[in-house]
């Protein structure tokens, strides 16, 4: 008995004292945090790449809560963090952050390029027009990202003050720099932007950023800009004249249609299309809707097709015009006298299906008559004739009497 007792000790009873505290919480074990707390607290860690990624949690968990904590990483020892912090910043559009964003602009206070680029582009995403001087300054910096952003964000704020430091970049040694700063002028409503630009293009040598400047000059819509405009439509870059074609068409003047038309028929596949979608924008139903029809159907090269199929359509619905219906000025072939199987020219094949068709009901209508005489057919027979006399029995070959024909009655028989 003592081994069987000291058995049960040492197997059954920590199974049952198992048993007994299955789903019980441990005194001892820790209730699980939030998990937006244990990313807080991440921003803390001694790693600068968990303190990077939990930025960048936060900003996509988008909790004001953390707000404090973002703020707290600008001042992070690693660059990346801090670029991480500004950027979470700005996707979260966190109000009150503008002016802590914009003193990341200054090359004294931030070193790193890539932080001062990143604050330039997250204050066009906050959308606080008090870190206008800080973008202007920031058009001077060393950096050529860092103006980009500057530029950028200037035009989507549309800081009207910033037109004149904007304008000098236009002299820029960057073309690139110049195109988005006659971009971002186009985005700043006022006399000095359409100045600006106009100043601008009888000397800019780029064909991309002449387009950038008659594009822009379009988006601004001023009638004053119409001179300068319209001599761009003599300008050497075919896609350039086809900006001002369709800056021309906002303000109204139809003088670049007839040019958008010509250029349908370009040798270039994208200008070809450009053209197309130009006249989506500025056509007529005399030139341009005409132009853009008969473009359409000559064209051989199908993704071109496509391209002014479409803008076909959409010029059509543009100037309410329905499409007109498929037999609309297209004789049908049997209306022209040919057959449609055939090949053009053949004359059409004469029509013998309706008259065979217009038999067939005939032949169905005599039908009933023939079914309506069967039933009188079994009156019409004669009446039954009366029993002929019995003939004198024959004698057969083999000596036997043959059998007289039935008459209806019993014929007498000799004894």
């Amino acid at each position: 008995m003592t081994h069987i007792y000291i058995f049960f000790l040492v197997s059954v009873m920590p199974l049952m004292t198992a048993v007994q505290g299955f789903g019980q919480q441990s005194p001892t074990q820790a209730v699980p945090q939030d998990p937006f707390q244990q990313v807080v607290e991440q921003t803390k860690n001694s790693d600068p790449m968990v303190r990077m990624r939990a930025a960048q949690a936060i900003g996509d968990m988008r909790r004001e809560e953390g707000k404090s904590a973002l703020l707290a990483l600008f001042d992070d020892t690693h660059p990346f963090v801090r670029s991480a912090a500004v950027n979470a910043v700005g996707r979260m559009r966190l109000a009150g952050t503008a002016s802590a964003v914009a003193g990341l602009l200054n090359p004294k206070k931030e070193k790193e390029s890539m932080v001062r680029q990143a604050a330039a582009t997250m204050l066009a995403f906050l959308g606080d027009a008090s870190a206008a001087d800080s973008l202007v300054a920031a058009l001077k910096d060393s950096e050529v990202g860092v103006r980009y952003a500057a530029v950028r964000s200037l035009g989507a704020l549309r800081v009207g003050k910033a037109v004149g430091a904007i304008a000098a970049l236009l002299g820029d040694a960057d073309g690139g720099l110049r195109r988005t700063a006659a971009g971002a002028l186009g985005q700043i409503m006022g006399k000095e932007s359409v100045s600006a630009l106009q100043a601008a293009l009888p000397k800019e040598k780029s064909s991309e950023v002449r387009e950038e400047i008659v594009r822009s000059l379009g988006l601004l819509a001023d009638p004053a800009a119409v001179p300068t405009l319209s001599g761009a439509l003599k300008d050497e870059v075919p896609a350039v004249r086809l900006q001002a074609a369709m800056a021309l068409g906002r303000l109204g003047d139809p003088s670049g249609q007839s040019l958008a038309c010509e250029m349908l028929k370009d040798a270039s596949p994208d200008i070809r299309m450009l053209s197309a979608n130009t006249l989506t924008m500025i056509g007529d139903e005399k030139v341009g809707l005409a132009g853009l029809e008969a473009a359409a159907k000559a064209e051989k090269d199908p993704g071109v097709k496509g391209t002014m199929e479409q803008a076909r359509l959409m010029l059509r619905a543009r100037l309410g015009i329905p499409e007109p219906p498929a037999s609309e000025g297209t004789p049908s072939p049997e209306a022209a006298g040919r057959d449609p199987q055939s090949p053009q020219g053949a004359p059409a094949k004469p029509e013998k299906k309706p008259e065979a068709a217009a038999k067939k009901p005939e032949a169905a209508a005599k039908k009933p008559e023939a079914a309506v005489k069967k039933p009188a057919v079994p009156a019409k027979k004669p009446a039954a004739k009366a029993p002929a006399a019995p003939k004198a029995p024959s004698k057969t070959g083999s000596g036997a009497k043959a059998a007289p024909q039935s008459s209806g009655k019993e014929a007498p028989t000799k004894p």
